[in-house]
């Protein structure tokens, strides 16, 4: 809950001192003047200056405010004066508690940043006994720290802001300008549009997050909890993925295939998660235990036996033969790699082709759709580079045949840019693929030659001596091992990561199927038609004549914004009826919010709600209507009565005891210093 209770506002030159001041009350309170230019925005701007809200204005700091408050103002006879500072205090109320809030401006010894809280209200600020704070503002922390203004505020008001969702699918807080911006329409922008004054800061569908805050929707926590779950989703997939490619990575690297899992997330079995030795077919272990037992062989016969020539001979040739076989698999596949290296390129040359194309028929087609009437080679049938005469088509041109128009050329040519670049992005994983094969038979190959010279060093090596193609052998076996154990320990780890993935995911299936669907609740649903019935009410009553048949007009399930045939009713609206929208509307968010235990604070605040050649029957039935909010909310208005039937509706509404709070030519009072 929010209300103005007395705004008093100074402003200092260099002889004068201009004030105003006045009191509020709970209902309907009227500033009104029979000129525009008398400073009623002013007043009302000092208001929301004075709350910290003059971004829904236009910017931060008194810059925004006229400049009555920054150059220069005038006194009783027009005469100007320079502005060399000015203070604003505002008292407000929670239902149980009053503060005044005080704000300078223009002044070079105070920052606008700065913002002092007394606790008590206006007429008794001085006093010796009432504890005043200074708090900030418009910086870093101000809605977070217990010395920033907006926590205060926030708690002043009796307001739990939510965190909503952000564009860089995070969450953020809703801050109170959010807020503010559904109760306070200013004269320049803010009669554009429903909520035009709602700011972004990087939160997803700001106008929806306010009307489901304001209107206490589950629909927030049903959207909150859909997007978790696709983050979940998101996050685990991004996860289990790299884990994929890192236990990818490790088999590659060690001729090893991985068995029992894929790369999409699923609740796996751990007994057959396995790694396969690619070259002999078998596990993991079984490839570790294999080649212990080659080395405990190789140290039991480590001595030359003149008796194995013919063996070591037949070993060499063997060899040999393994080094012939390698060497061809190395040049087949720097074939292939200088293959798809050139079709890669030929690729990216078409991709350039098509993109020029692209860019052609686009320009040819603005410029056709903006009315050129030039005579494109590409429609004339004219070869734009020898100028001869050519067909738009191969077939043949005695058959009737239908011709792409230039938007099915480009739709066309854009599905063809998108084959294009998918090919050239899996050949170049292809190219990645053979160069690491490459690297593996290479440095294969380069074991295979130390071992045929080895080889050839014991068949002419004297008995008894030691083998040097079995210490090579060992050399290699021992180092195999000790990379396949590091592998399996490794692995063990990537077991359990995916084990842990599986449960979560597990977890995320549970929970979307327990998830509701829809992000509107049955209740939320029933609240939303309150809202409807409302603002179709309060337009009926303010004279809305842009449709006659109102069944059409509906509240947005996606924006929670009024729609007529699925479109924005402000397509549909005359200027006029655009702005009896804008007071329908703000005003049912209100009435709706009170209906439903929302949490509406029970403000709002119109300036100059006549616009765009507002009748004054309309404006009396406007009146009429903020008359009967009960007197626990508060509405301020700014209002021009500068003709006889503008006059005789304050005059009415003055013995219905609403407050008129009259300035004449000038909101402000001058007096010497």
């Amino acid at each position: 809950m929010l209300r103005i209770r007395n705004l008093n506002i100074e402003i200092f030159t260099d002889k004068r001192i201009f004030f105003f001041k006045s009191e509020f009350n709970s209902g309907v309170n009227i500033i009104t003047s029979e000129e525009n230019t008398s400073g009623k925005s002013s007043v009302i701007s000092a208001i929301i200056y004075a709350l910290g809200m003059e971004e829904i204005i236009g910017g931060k700091g008194s810059k925004v405010l006229s400049a009555a408050f920054n150059n220069t103002i005038k006194d009783e006879k027009e005469n100007n004066h320079k502005v060399i500072g000015g203070k604003i205090y505002l008292e407000i109320f929670n239902g149980n508690e009053t503060v005044t809030l005080y704000r300078s401006t223009n002044d070079e010894d105070r920052s606008t940043n700065l913002i002092t809280i007394y606790y008590s209200n206006l007429k008794d600020i001085y006093s010796t006994e009432v504890k005043q704070e200074d708090m900030y503002l418009h910086v870093k922390n101000s809605a977070q720290s217990a010395k920033g203004f907006y926590t205060f505020l926030e708690n002043f008001m009796g307001l739990t802001l939510p965190r909503v969702p952000s564009q860089d699918r995070d969450e953020r807080k809703l801050y109170l300008q959010f807020i503010f911006a559904s109760m306070f329409i200013e004269q320049k922008r803010g009669w554009s549009d429903i909520l035009s004054r709602v700011p972004n800061y990087g939160v997803v569908s700001p106008k929806k997050r306010v009307i489901e805050y304001i209107l206490n929707l589950d629909s927030l926590n049903n959207e909150k909890a859909l997007i978790t779950l696709n983050n979940t989703k998101k996050n685990i997939e991004s996860e289990w993925k790299e884990l994929f490619m890192k236990a990818n990575l490790l088999c590659e690297s060690n001729g090893l295939a991985l068995f029992g899992v894929n790369n999409k997330p699923e609740m796996i079995v751990s007994d057959n998660l396995k790694l396969v030795d690619k070259n002999d077919d078998i596990s993991l272990e079984k490839s570790i235990l294999d080649k212990e037992a080659k080395i405990n062989q190789i140290e039991l016969g480590k001595k030359i036996n003149l008796k194995d020539e013919a063996g070591l001979q037949n070993e060499l040739n063997s060899t040999l033969e393994d080094l012939q076989e390698f060497e061809k698999k190395v040049s087949l596949i720097n074939k292939d790699i200088t293959l798809e290296k050139y079709e890669i390129k030929k690729l990216i040359n078409g991709i350039e082709i098509i993109q020029d194309d692209i860019r052609n028929n686009q320009d040819i087609s603005k410029l056709v759709e903006f009315g050129s009437k030039e005579k494109f080679s590409v429609f004339e049938k004219i070869c734009p580079t020898c100028h001869q005469s050519i067909e738009d088509t191969l077939l043949d041109v005695d058959v009737p045949t239908n011709v792409m128009s230039s938007e099915e050329n480009i739709s066309h040519l854009k599905s063809q840019l998108v084959l294009f670049q998918a090919i050239v992005e899996q050949k170049k994983n292809k190219v990645s693929q053979l160069e690491y094969k490459k690297k593996e038979l290479e440095l294969k190959g380069k074991q295979l030659r130390v071992l045929i010279k080895t080889l050839r060093n014991d068949i002419y090596s004297l008995s008894g001596e030691y083998s040097e193609s079995d210490v090579y052998k060992k050399v290699i076996l021992t180092e195999e091992v000790r990379k396949l154990k590091f592998v399996k320990q490794e692995f063990a780890e990537i077991k359990n990561f995916f084990n842990d993935l599986g449960i979560q995911w597990k977890q995320y299936l549970e929970d979307r199927s327990n998830q509701d669907k829809e992000v509107l609740s049955t209740n939320d649903k029933l609240i939303l038609n309150d809202l409807r019935v409302k603002f179709v009410s309060n337009l009926k009553a303010f004279g809305y004549k842009s449709t006659n048949d109102y069944d059409k007009i509906q509240i947005s399930d996606k924006t929670l914004l009024p729609e007529v045939m699925g479109y924005d009713m402000k397509f549909d609206s005359s200027a006029s009826d655009h702005i009896r929208g804008i007071w329908a509307f703000t005003i049912a968010l209100l009435e709706t919010s009170n209906k439903n235990k929302g949490n509406h604070p029970g403000l709002i605040i119109f300036d100059e709600p006549n616009q765009h050649s507002i009748i004054e029957q309309d404006m009396e039935a406007l009146f009429t209507k903020i008359s009967n909010v009960t007197s626990n909310e508060q509405v301020i208005m700014g209002y021009t009565a500068k003709d006889i039937d503008a006059i005789n509706i304050i005059d009415e509404l003055k013995k219905k005891k609403t407050k008129i709070i009259s300035i004449g030519k000038q909101a402000f009072t001058a007096k010497d210093q």
